[in-house]
């Protein structure tokens, strides 16, 4: 019979294989088992070690759905990792990756879509309600009004 230890070191590799997992999510799966604090810590430097799971790799797989399946700008992005407990750097270099003009479509893509769902017809509270709604998935107010201008929403 396995003990306990090799029974969570199979069963966090099958996981990481499947999907990417942060460090953080591997701690809080492993804190339910019944494992010491050195078996935790082994598990996680061994998944590392052998690759089953790199925070870097993680922020920058985050980075990419969220921004382009999700809508989400830079900054709710970066909130996002960092209560995930991705470091500052990790965070950094993960969003050095996205491509500003991808961004900018992506915000536009998410205004067209809202400004359809808008019963508004006055067109500085519509126009309001968009800078608030895109505030609030983490798009820079400077980008936004940038986008508002080029487009007619």
């Amino acid at each position: 019979m396995k003990d306990e230890y090799s029974m969570a070191l199979a069963a966090m590799m099958a996981l990481c294989s499947r999907r990417e997992y942060c460090s953080k999510e591997i701690e809080r799966k492993l804190a339910v088992r019944d494992l010491s604090d050195e078996q935790r810590e082994r598990i996680l430097v061994r998944l590392q070690k052998e690759k089953f799971l790199d925070d870097g790799r993680y922020a920058e797989f985050f980075v990419n759905d969220k921004s382009r399946i999700s809508g989400w700008g830079r900054r709710k992005i970066a909130y996002a990792l960092s209560a995930k407990g991705i470091s500052q750097n990790l965070i950094e270099s993960a969003l050095e990756g996205m491509d500003s003009e991808s961004n900018a479509m992506t915000l536009e893509r998410v205004l067209k879509a809202k400004s359809r769902s808008l019963k508004e017809s006055d067109p500085v509270k519509r126009r309001e309600k968009l800078v608030r709604f895109a505030l609030g998935r983490g798009f820079d107010y400077a980008e936004i009004l940038d986008v508002l201008k080029k487009t007619v929403l």
